[in-house]
């Protein structure tokens, strides 16, 4: 399942419960930056030598997200063709929400989601360890794409100056 449609599945669910159960109501949504992370992961030696071809791919998904925010209609369409039983109209209204997470870009907020997930399943002892945030998200590539092709993200609100990241970018929690 793609991340698109995952997020859409967890969408659809909460958008059906709204509808089919009586009496509820969603309490809350957003707030902080969340552990939902839509990584790509390669192996590092892999990463190291391919950096032309995964660029080519971060731009043809950046520009898939750029066309899905610019026409969510037609993107929950799409989906019900793809997932199962999913009828438009819970595509549409479950669209609106999945397309606010639709952007590849990186900053040190998608560093301090993984750190903050990690750091609170291992305060909870589910993980017996954490790891470096640093040694398992590269960001160059995703970089270069936005400083490239920065059309792919003008329908975005630009990144928060303190949040912003560039070459070098080293996550201190």
């Amino acid at each position: 399942m793609s991340l698109a449609s995952e997020a859409l599945h967890s969408t659809k669910g909460r958008v059906v419960a709204g509808k089919d159960v009586p009496g509820s109501v969603e309490v809350i949504r957003g707030g902080d930056v969340i552990s939902y992370l839509g990584f790509n992961v390669a192996l590092r030696p892999w990463v190291e030598k391919n950096g032309e071809t995964i660029e080519k791919f971060l731009a043809a998904v950046s520009e898939a997200d750029q066309w899905m925010r610019k026409n969510p209609k037609q993107a929950a369409g799409i989906a019900t063709r793809w997932i199962p039983g999913l009828k438009p109209e819970i595509a549409e209204a479950a669209m609106q929400f999945n397309i606010q997470q639709a952007d590849r870009r990186l900053s040190a907020n998608n560093f301090r989601a993984l750190w903050s997930a990690e750091d609170r399943l291992a305060r909870l002892g589910i993980l017996k360890s954490t790891f470096d945030v640093n040694k398992h998200i590269e960001p160059k590539h995703i970089l270069k794409v936005m400083k490239d092709k920065p059309e792919l993200f003008a329908d975005l609100p630009p990144i928060p100056a303190d949040v912003a990241i560039g070459p070098g970018f080293v996550f201190k929690p």
